[in-house]
């Protein structure tokens, strides 16, 4: 840990005044890479428990004017209520620690931050 913030300072009295006016420019940011071809539409469980919630409303309108499609618009929003419900539990694994799948990283260096524990959060909540 010690190292790090030594390196931290020899980095910044080596650049001098490279961050005063007049002196060199920051990089450019990163872009995103541009999806792969054929990657798909995907369906995130937050747009599938908006679905489903809107097919019922619509299911609940349809009752009073067209009573055939209650039912099967009924049950395909609480299809996609329940899916989207238990597909948001999901943990995404990806190469990183961040949410996606992406690194998090500060001046060029990879974070890792110690997971918390189990009793983090019920530690967060009780008061004492």
């Amino acid at each position: 840990m010690k190292q790090r913030y030594e390196r931290e300072i020899e980095d910044i009295l080596g650049r001098g005044g490279d961050d005063l006016p007049g002196g060199p420019s920051r990089p450019p940011r990163r872009q995103r890479p541009p999806r792969p071809p054929g990657g798909g539409w995907r369906l995130s469980p937050g747009w599938m428990l908006a679905l489903g919630l809107g097919l019922l409303v619509v299911a609940g309108v349809c009752s009073l004017f067209i009573p055939v499609l209650t039912q099967p618009l009924g049950w395909a929003g609480i299809v996609l209520l329940v899916t989207g419900y238990f597909l948001s539990f999901r943990r995404r694994r990806g190469p990183g620690t961040g949410p996606g799948g992406y690194q998090k990283r500060w001046r060029g260096e990879v974070i890792d931050f110690p997971s918390p524990g189990r009793r983090s959060g019920w530690r967060r909540l009780w008061p004492f």
